[in-house]
């Protein structure tokens, strides 16, 4: 017996004790696949994230479907509605498993639900549907309650650990009145991300509340042992209205949270921002006289001039601004007193916020309009503003330096502007209530003065070119825009499919073109037979649709017959295949020979095939050759002309469709900034001299030359306002409207002397009720009458928009251009499509309807201050109510020296013809 190596014998010392396990050993492959054989089991599970939840909370349902490798399944849901849920998403997933020969399938479909109602809720049973028939999974029951449930001490911990809402107040005693920065702020675990966060419903009573924009950078932040990151939820400036304990309240908020790894579990909380008090301090006694508001904070104030030395003709532009860091509300507008030589007039103000070093500051500018009176030194005296100064806790005065004027003589009809003052009195000014104390003795009030209407002054500059346009063109921009989109992206398809379709065509015809090529660089003497029957395999692949290559003699030929081969043809493929085998192993003195008479075969076969598909293609479908034909060369002819066409016109639409827009509107400010530059008209010399009806007579003068001047219309209702002529000043301002649709300066000027139309008309006697101008504003047309044409023109063409983007999104998701994402989307994109369409419908007949209206209406002015409205043309017919000036009625009839009109409340009369005055 021959004897082993002290090597082996050693080893087999070590195996002998696990010889009883090697049985195990052969199981143990088994055993590692008898799990995967229990998960191909058929069956459908349920499963749920949490089987208590909130009315307001979401619950996440994993279905998971295991099937024998059928794809043919599908799920069958319950009736939501019925079992009390409602369906915020879906979300499906499909894996396949091959063991050996058996395939499983596993989908597994997540759903996001809100309940409906609350108490112990069903969840299922689904069925299986398709290849899945017959599969039925379990039942769940979920705990639905009004409030949130309840949470344990652990389980508080735990939700602090992954997240932290927080009150973070700059301070927690402040003065009344004084403005404080306060900051929700969350914090969450660094290891996890908020995939939903629904922000808060926040009470702040007790505070005046200004929200800033919150800082959307994170930090990251230590909260005890843990780190988390730091984003603001919401940021205010809170000042308190009233002394003693005011509270920020606990506030909650839902938030789902998942870790950072890719297959990430989510997980829903409520956390609570605690309450956190604050204490105001109320103002200490000692206030300084003046002091109002009452303004809290550090204010600066500075007055500065345009110029110092004016001529008695010319004018001053004065600037206050006040800064602050407080509630700019709390801090009073300077008041300008009367100062012996000057005339001021309406001020105008404007307010700014920005933040500095990290503070919040406010900024109020006020500007008056003053205009010497005399000769001589004139002197502005020093303004004072008491308020309070928070960081000191004591009260301090905010004054401006004395200015004073040189006033040198001039000819005090003339009164043009200065450069730096042009437009100052043109903006709508908060500090307007304040203008009949700025009024200077010499100043003779108006007659709206006396109303208690402060009227703003006339312009000196152009209008602003954005008051003057239109914006329809951005709404054709946006609705023609997308249309030309959507249209240039189905033409680029159908392009597309007819170069595919033209290469599919001409691919069979290229076949035997470049077997021809391949056999051509063949040598007889060295016949390379691999590349020979490459080629021949490749013609049968492109000219019959036959798959010859890594194929067997047998096979190929009957996927010939198959293909419709004759019978003749196919013993021609397999004596070519014969003689090429022969040739193959040829002596060498032969191999040229038999290279040539292989290829000459080959040459042979190939033509009697292309003369049999002509032949069949004659007598079978010449008809259709000829039509696909045609087809094809008119295709690939007007490609280039199509696609060329068609990207420009894309290109080129939108911009033709803006510049077409503006060129009007352009025109206009170029030629109203012409008219600017020149001489001042003469109807402002006769305004600033005080003599109203003649600067009216001016500029009516004026705009004989010029009817579509905005601006000219403008000053003619403002001067006819201060003569008093309140009918005549809003026909004049609403004629200019018609131009500037978008002046909203006119629109407060046309506001502010209806008021005094009103004022004037109630303080007259008269035996009748007087229709006020805000009661015969002349709207009518029912709920057509509450949409203007604009904005049904916006709302057709926007919906036009919306639809065609998601048109072409839907193509594109369903075409699969797009991501997964967006793809699983192509059903909303489709729904978003149709109810978009719809309404472009719905805005567009009304836009037809309000254009119709509009057409066929005519509007007109009250003219006079208390026009009687009789029941018909003639003062013999009674009247029941008089219309007052300014009054908007709709025209609807003349005869003789009558004018039929209606009010806004139905109301139809005849007013005479004098007295009502057509919108021009």
């Amino acid at each position: 017996m021959p004897t082993c190596p002290l090597a082996a014998r050693a080893l087999l010392a070590l195996l002998a004790p696990l010889a009883p396990l090697a049985p195990l050993a052969l199981l143990a492959p088994l055993a590692l696949l008898a799990p995967r054989a229990a998960l191909a089991a058929p069956g459908i599970t349920l499963s749920v994230n949490r089987e208590e939840i909130s009315a307001q909370q979401t619950l996440r349902l994993t279905v998971e479907m295991s099937l024998d490798g059928s794809r043919n399944a599908s799920l069958g849901e319950p009736s939501w509605a019925a079992q009390g849920w409602s369906v915020v998403s879906r979300a499906q997933s499909t894996s396949m498993q091959l063991f050996g020969r058996q395939q499983t399938l596993e989908v597994t479909y997540t759903y996001t639900l809100k309940p409906t109602r609350a108490g112990e809720l069903e969840l299922g049973p689904f069925t299986g549907e398709g290849s899945a028939a017959g599969l039925t999974s379990n039942a769940l029951r979920v705990r639905v309650t009004e409030g949130a449930p309840k949470v344990t001490s652990e389980q508080a911990r735990l939700y602090d650990s992954y997240a932290l809402l927080r009150w973070e107040p700059k301070k927690s005693e402040v003065w009344l009145g004084e403005r404080v920065e306060v900051a929700l702020a969350l914090y969450v675990n660094t290891q996890l991300r908020v995939t939903h966060f629904a922000p808060p419903d926040i009470n702040l009573q007790g505070f005046w509340v200004e929200d800033i924009e919150p800082d959307q950078r994170s930090r990251r932040a230590l909260m005890g042992q843990k780190t988390y990151y730091r984003q603001d939820v919401k940021r205010s400036l809170l000042s308190p209205l009233r002394a003693g304990e005011l509270s920020l309240p606990t506030v909650s908020a839902t938030l789902r949270l998942s870790n950072l790894g890719f297959f990430s579990e989510e997980e829903e909380i409520t956390q609570s921002a605690p309450a956190v008090q604050v204490a105001v301090r109320p103002l200490p006694p000692g206030a300084p006289a003046g002091f109002k508001g009452p303004a809290v904070g550090e204010v600066r104030a500075q007055l500065t001039v345009d110029r110092t030395r004016v001529r008695l003709d010319e004018g001053v532009q004065l600037n206050i601004v006040t800064t602050t860091d407080g509630l700019l509300s709390n801090t009073p507008p300077f008041e300008l007193p009367p100062v012996d030589g000057l005339r001021s007039f309406t001020p105008t103000s404007r307010e700014s916020h920005a933040e500095r070093d990290g503070k919040p500051l406010s900024t109020r500018t006020q500007t008056w309009l003053l205009k010497p009176t005399r000769e001589g030194s004139v002197t502005i005296p020093a303004l004072r503003l008491p308020f309070f100064r928070p960081a000191t806790g004591q009260y301090d005065v905010a004054a401006t330096a004395p200015v004073r004027l040189e006033v040198s003589g001039g000819d005090p009809s003339r009164a043009a502007l200065p450069q730096g003052a042009a437009g100052a009195g043109a903006g709508a000014g908060a500090g307007a209530g304040a203008a009949a104390a700025a009024q200077s003795p010499e100043a003779a009030p108006t007659d709206a003065d006396r109303l208690g209407v402060q009227l703003h002054t006339i312009r000196t500059a152009p209008l602003p070119l954005s008051a003057a346009t239109d914006l329809a063109w951005l709404w054709w921009a946006l609705g023609a825009g997308a249309a030309a989109l959507w249209a240039g992206d189905e033409l680029r398809r159908l392009l597309r499919r007819a170069r595919a379709s033209g290469a599919a065509r001409a691919r069979p015809e290229r076949a035997r073109a470049e077997a021809e090529r391949a056999l051509s660089a063949l040598s007889p003497a060295a016949l390379d037979y691999h590349a020979l029957s490459d080629a021949v395999s490749r013609y049968l692949e492109a000219r019959l649709g036959v798959e010859a290559r890594g194929a067997q003699r047998a096979q190929v030929c009957a996927r010939l017959r198959a293909a419709g081969l004759s019978a003749a043809l196919v013993e021609g493929y397999e004596g070519l295949c014969e003689a090429t085998d022969l040739a193959r192993f040829a002596p060498a003195g032969a191999a040229r020979a038999r290279g040539d008479e292989v290829l000459s075969l080959t040459r042979a076969w190939l033509e009697q095939v292309e003369r049999a598909l002509r032949e069949g293609a004659r007598q079978g479908g010449a008809q259709g050759g000829a039509q696909g034909g045609a087809q094809g060369g008119a295709q690939g002819g007007a490609q280039g002309g199509a696609q060329g066409g068609a990207q420009g016109g894309a290109r080129g639409g939108t911009l033709a469709l803006l510049l077409a827009a503006l060129a009007p509107a352009l025109a206009s400010a170029l030629a109203a900034e012409a008219r600017a530059e020149g001489a001042p008209p003469p109807g402002h010399e006769r305004f600033w001299a005080g003599d109203y009806p003649a600067a009216a007579a001016a500029y009516r003068a004026a705009l004989v030359a010029r009817p579509d001047d905005a601006t000219l219309w403008y000053n003619l209702g403002t001067a006819e306002a201060h003569a008093g002529r309140y009918g005549e000043a809003a026909h004049a301002l609403r004629s200019g409207l018609r131009r500037a649709p978008h002046d909203e300066e006119g629109r407060a000027q046309l506001a502010r002397v209806e008021q005094a139309a009103a004022e004037d008309g109630v303080r007259r006697p008269g035996p009748r009720r007087l229709v006020l101008p805000e009661e015969g504003a002349g709207g009518g047309g029912g709920v057509l009458g509450l949409l203007p044409v604009g904005a049904a023109r916006a709302w057709a063409l926007l919906s036009l928009c919306v639809a065609c983007l998601a048109l072409l999104g839907a193509r594109r998701a369903a075409a699969g251009e797009l991501s997964a994402r967006w793809a699983a989307r192509a059903p909303q994109l489709r729904a978003l499509a149709v109810l978009a369409a719809s309404s472009a419908l719905l805005g567009g007949a009304l836009w037809r309807a309000r254009v119709a209206a509009e057409e066929g209406a005519a509007w007109g002015v009250v003219v006079e201050a208390r026009a009687p409205l009789h029941r018909g043309p003639g003062a013999q017919f009674p009247a029941d109510v008089s219309v007052a000036g300014a009054a908007l009625v709709r025209l609807q009839g003349a005869e003789g020296a009558w004018r039929r009109v209606a009010l806004s409340d139905g109301r139809e009369g005849w007013l005479r013809a004098e007295h009502a005055r057509a919108v021009e």
